[in-house]
């Protein structure tokens, strides 16, 4: 019986006859202290290796799927060079790779079981994440063609990822 069951039973059985109050009874719930902290010990925090996944795989379809005029337009700022073979071959190719590396990424998560394996894919997560993160803020074509509120959620993502990945190195798993 979970944590809730028995609260909402304590309180039932603390009142009387149609919901009043039995004599000597309080409103008070006595509710254990750990039961504020119950789904912490169970809860398992997404792994460096899916959440790179799922950050590669969004910008991946993005790119697949939209022609570049549309995705420019979400993503440039304006100033960039005009569409051409050569650039939507790029965006395409750019997504495709995207896809490969998000699924290497799950398999590789679902496939290690080596402790030392875990750190060096967390190590390499970390650091691609960081050097993209790095990428966004200073590159110059970042700087002058990408919208700012692209750069910084994608900046942002990064980072996250980045930082969930060093979190992972850290505790040791």
């Amino acid at each position: 019986m979970g944590i809730q069951s028995r609260i909402f039973r304590r309180w039932r059985a603390s009142r009387g006859p149609e919901g009043t109050k039995s004599r000597g009874m309080t409103d008070r719930l006595d509710i254990p202290q750990r039961a504020f902290f119950a789904t912490t010990s169970t809860f398992k925090m997404i792994s460096p290796a899916t959440a790179a996944a799922f950050s590669y795989a969004g910008n991946s379809v993005t790119c697949i799927a939209l022609p570049r005029e549309p995705l420019g337009k979400i993503y440039l700022n304006g100033t960039q060079l005009k569409e051409n073979d050569e650039a939507q071959a790029g965006w395409k190719f750019m997504g495709i790779t995207g896809l490969v590396a998000s699924g290497s990424l799950m398999l590789a998560d679902k496939a290690i079981s080596d402790k030392d394996d875990r750190k060096k894919l967390n190590a390499l997560i970390a650091g691609t994440s960081a050097a993209t993160c790095g990428m966004f803020a200073a590159n110059g074509f970042c700087k002058d063609m990408v919208k700012p509120e692209m750069r910084i959620a994608n900046g942002i993502m990064n980072a996250a990822v980045a930082g969930l990945a060093i979190k992972a190195l850290i505790d040791d798993k």
